[in-house]
């Protein structure tokens, strides 16, 4: 767990659009969407994303969140 737990990143973003570059991390990502609408690329699925969206990114696995 302790592991785990040095990996886990968290941050909270208020802004009223959002274009997150692709990259990468070690840690892992929850990302929870709490208002905006956009397109996601997570590795090689691109969705989607909506209000009360939450989605866990894994460790090195490149992506981003563009907002419309």
């Amino acid at each position: 767990m302790q592991e785990l737990l040095k990996r886990l990143s968290v941050e909270k973003w208020v802004v009223p659009s959002l274009k997150i570059a692709w990259h990468f991390h070690p840690e892992f990502k929850i990302v929870y969407v709490s208002k905006s609408s956009g397109i996601r690329f997570v590795g090689n699925i691109v969705s989607q994303f909506h209000p009360r969206d939450l989605v866990l990114v894994g460790s090195l696995l490149p992506h981003l969140w563009d907002t419309i």
